[in-house]
């Protein structure tokens, strides 16, 4: 359990549950996400991953809010809290709204299905409606705004260009392991070529999964969570023979991944020496 005390009710009830997430985190006022973030950087050691992951998913959240709209220098300060608390990556800012939880029947125009989708905000009508909400004087969230104001084509662009977030069972799959030197993925030798890569925040487990533009970004690898590396790792026959660390989502220190990404591979139950023979850039 998450041991963080003066939490809003409706904070306690899922902060434990990542799973509960997407679906309760939107019913949620903007200023109980706010209080709880102030008292998890307040409360919370840097071990209780599971806590700052959920103040980075809550930052998130707000970035789609009437919230970010009425204190938008406050939630520059949250955020760059949540990143040195953690001593991790957090998703930008041009990125972070990624999160705000959309509910898919806004873009199907219809239905009453509480499915929660997260826009691509490097769609170029991702792009311009989010600096449309941004100017306009609506008090409203980003959702309701596209809701009111998106046209149906801008909608349908904005479904074609939704971002998937694994949750922690498909993460699971995902995660690389090592079997005599090789990689195996979900007890499997993995395609040969480039594929994403995310170290979560504690640097001790890897995710990877091939990059598709609107749809599977370094983002979907965590769900968002901050993150200790993140690029590209090139495999050939279930070796690695290359890691770029690079993330337009995350844009990782280049010269402190290298060295993470190092440590990680080159521990004895990984590669161990055999790791020194990778190039990592």
């Amino acid at each position: 359990m998450t041991d963080i005390k003066h939490l809003h009710k409706d904070v306690e009830k899922i902060i434990d549950h990542s799973d509960k997430w997407d679906k309760k985190i939107g019913d949620i006022k903007g200023r109980h996400l706010a209080a709880a973030v102030e008292e998890i950087i307040k409360q919370a050691d840097k071990k209780n991953q599971k806590a700052w992951e959920f103040a980075n998913r809550a930052v998130g959240e707000l970035s789609g809010r009437r919230y970010a709209k009425k204190h938008p220098k406050e939630l520059e300060k949250l955020k760059e809290k949540v990143k040195r608390a953690t001593e991790a990556c957090t998703l930008v800012s041009k990125t972070s709204i990624e999160m705000a939880s959309i509910e898919k029947k806004i873009l199907d125009g219809h239905g009453n299905s509480k499915k929660i989708v997260h826009i691509y905000p490097s769609n170029k009508t991702a792009k311009k409606l989010i600096e449309q909400w941004k100017k306009s004087s609506t008090g409203k969230s980003f959702g309701d705004y596209i809701e009111k104001h998106a046209s149906k084509s801008e909608k349908k662009e904005l479904k074609k260009n939704t971002v998937e977030y694994l949750d922690e069972s498909k993460q699971e799959k995902h995660t690389v392991k090592f079997e005599d030197h090789k990689v195996k993925v979900d007890g499997e030798k993995p395609t040969d070529g480039k594929q994403m890569f995310a170290m979560n925040a504690a640097g001790t487990e890897m995710v990877i999964g091939k990059k598709e533009t609107g749809k599977f970004h370094h983002s979907s690898l965590l769900a968002g969570a901050p993150v200790k590396a993140a690029g590209y790792v090139t495999i050939k026959n279930g070796v690695i023979t290359k890691v770029d660390v690079k993330s337009g989502h995350y844009q990782p220190p280049t010269k402190e991944g290298k060295k993470i990404v190092r440590k990680f591979l080159e521990d004895p139950s990984r590669l161990g020496k055999k790791a020194k023979d990778i190039s990592i850039k």
